[in-house]
């Protein structure tokens, strides 16, 4: 398989047997971002996303477990995590919103929750 930019760069990479393309666009829901033509006959294994979402579940979902868990990898208390372990700790944290000025939590309270900021920026203070 040959891939070329579509806005015309010329670099192209060659694909062969056990390699895959296409997952980018797969993920995200973007427009493709290369062509890809065959250079030989080829035989390909296509999978539809709403196949990939019934076998894997919703994209998003993926992506962002993704995206957390790296995060994850980057927080000192939590580095020493096998792959596994910090894949299970993703899927026990839960999402919570705080509108500007909400207080988080608050000096002196229980010690009982662990927060990761995903977006945006908080204040500490004593």
């Amino acid at each position: 398989f040959e891939f070329r930019e579509i806005d015309g760069v010329t670099d192209v990479v060659t694909k062969g047997p056990g390699e895959y393309f296409g997952e980018k666009a797969l993920l995200t829901g973007d427009t493709r971002a290369a062509t890809v033509v065959a250079q030989t006959s080829c035989k390909t294994f296509v999978l539809l996303r709403q196949d990939f979402e019934d076998t894997v579940g919703p994209l998003k979902e993926l992506v962002q477990m993704s995206e957390d868990k790296k995060m994850l990898h980057q927080i000192e208390i939590l580095r020493n995590l096998s792959d596994v372990e910090r894949l299970n700790a993703v899927r026990r944290f839960r999402p919570v919103k705080f509108k500007k000025g909400r207080v988080i939590i608050r000096e002196g309270a229980a010690g009982d929750t662990f927060f990761v900021i995903r977006e945006g920026v908080v204040g500490v203070s004593k």
